[in-house]
């Protein structure tokens, strides 16, 4: 039974990403007390990759409670649990680009987590002409570079360009 374990175990250790830090890996001395804990930590290990799991970290790191996080962004804390648990299929970039400043996570890192497919062509292309606009009016503003680099991001996991390059 145990050698069970031993290669679930290493399994888990398989799924684990190396951007992962070390304190957060799977011990190597470590063995489950219970089914339960075997079979949350094999979600927590599946769960490693996904934008919920990356957002409920960095939240948790900076001490901040959901309703915290609501208050300094001003995103409902309902949509921020929604997110963490990663229940909505076509996140808002916006909000997305927000967390990420607030929870300093490298912006790349929560855009590639993103289905690209969720997001039609018409769609980013009307938000990427929203927000070309947007730094039209206000050259230098923060959150349109912050946009404009976000759906860049999304048009490349997809395979094209920009409608602004073709």
């Amino acid at each position: 039974m145990w050698k069970w374990f031993n290669a679930l175990i290493r399994a888990l250790k398989a799924l684990r990403r190396p951007s992962v830090s070390p304190a957060d890996a799977i011990p190597s001395s470590w063995v489950p007390e219970s089914p339960t804990q075997l079979i949350s930590a094999w979600q927590q290990a599946r769960n490693s990759q996904s934008l919920g799991f990356v957002l409920s970290q960095a939240r948790i790191s900076k001490g901040l409670s959901l309703l915290q996080l609501q208050t300094v962004t001003g995103i409902n804390a309902t949509y921020l649990v929604k997110l963490e648990h990663n229940l909505v299929a076509q996140p808002s970039i916006f909000v997305l680009v927000q967390l990420a400043e607030t929870l300093d996570l490298d912006l790349r890192q929560v855009i590639t987590r993103l289905d690209p497919t969720a997001y039609s062509h018409e769609d980013l292309m009307a938000l990427e002409r929203r927000w070309r606009l947007c730094l039209l009016a206000q050259p230098g503003n923060r959150n349109g570079i912050l946009m404009l680099e976000s759906i860049s991001l999304l048009w490349a996991q997809m395979g094209m360009r920009s409608s602004g390059r073709h």
